[in-house]
């Protein structure tokens, strides 16, 4: 039904050109295709005076050759009644079977649309960036231990249910009821979690206090935990926290800089550098 609503409005929406952004891993994939490799497809293009990014379809991707997957991104924009010769851009991450020059799909479909200019994907570049900083020890520290944290609570209703009486009484302003656990693969997605961590810290330290009175397991569990929560871990979750603010407001505002560099081209480069200004300082 999507794919035919979107075909059914192509041509009122696109302009004269457009690009498209993909990617083709065994982590996008449906509950209902676990060991399915698939291709999520998305189409960005101008409408009016606005950049607009649209998701496409999921395909199911039998071929992970760059030769392979370019054929088949090109049959579907194909199918969906779009003119190739009309794309000026593609988008992907890294992998040397979407970026290699010479059998990747980037030159795959250059070689059938030579307007087409291979870009690496904004958004997993700054994932790249965030995964290698994230190498540093006492980060990485704090990110296992949150997790673990997280863990703790999600295995237990009881310890749960301590955590948001704790909630009610230290943090009644908040409208969260437990911690999140950490994305593994994607570090921009990581800042929800981290949010939560800050916002229910100080409920989250006197439940830990509490149940380290417990006997047993989920005692001993809660006094490591409370004591690994020393200063050089807030030093490391402040740092994350503040790092992760600004990776999420770059991605949300990708297209509000694109706008904006769009009129560095068309101005002076004072407007532009004046819009700036007003923007951050709003």
């Amino acid at each position: 039904m999507l794919i035919n609503h979107f075909t059914s409005v192509r041509r009122k929406q696109f302009a004269a050109n457009y690009t498209f952004l993909t990617n083709a891993n065994g982590y996008k994939r449906t509950l209902a295709l676990r060991n399915a490799r698939q291709l999520t497809v998305c189409f960005r293009y101008v409408l009016g005076n606005a950049i607009r990014e649209r998701f496409f379809c999921f395909a199911l991707a039998p071929d992970l050759t760059g030769h392979g997957l370019a054929s088949q991104l090109l049959a579907i924009m194909r199918d969906a009644g779009l003119d190739i010769h009309q794309l000026v851009g593609q988008g992907y991450d890294g992998a040397s079977a979407m970026s290699g020059v010479k059998n990747g799909v980037q030159k795959h479909v250059m070689d059938e649309c030579p307007s087409a200019a291979y870009v690496h994907c904004a958004s997993h570049s700054l994932n790249l960036c965030l995964s290698k900083a994230a190498e540093v020890q006492p980060i990485r520290v704090a990110v296992t231990l949150m997790n673990d944290i997280a863990v703790f609570y999600c295995d237990s209703n009881k310890r749960l249910l301590n955590l948001q009486q704790n909630i009610d009484i230290h943090c009644p302003e908040s409208r969260r009821t437990r911690l999140k656990k950490h994305c593994t693969t994607c570090w921009v997605e990581k800042q929800d979690a981290v949010h939560v961590f800050v916002e229910l810290y100080p409920a989250l330290t006197a439940s830990l206090d509490d149940i380290s009175s417990w006997s047993g397991e989920s005692g001993s569990r809660a006094a490591v935990h409370n004591k690994a929560l020393d200063g050089a871990f807030l030093v490391s979750l402040g740092i994350l926290n503040r790092v992760l603010e600004v990776s999420i407001f770059v991605s949300s505002y990708s297209i509000y800089f694109h706008d904006k560099y769009q009129a560095l081209l068309s101005s002076s480069s004072s407007s532009f550098i004046y819009l700036f200004r007003k923007h951050v300082q709003s």
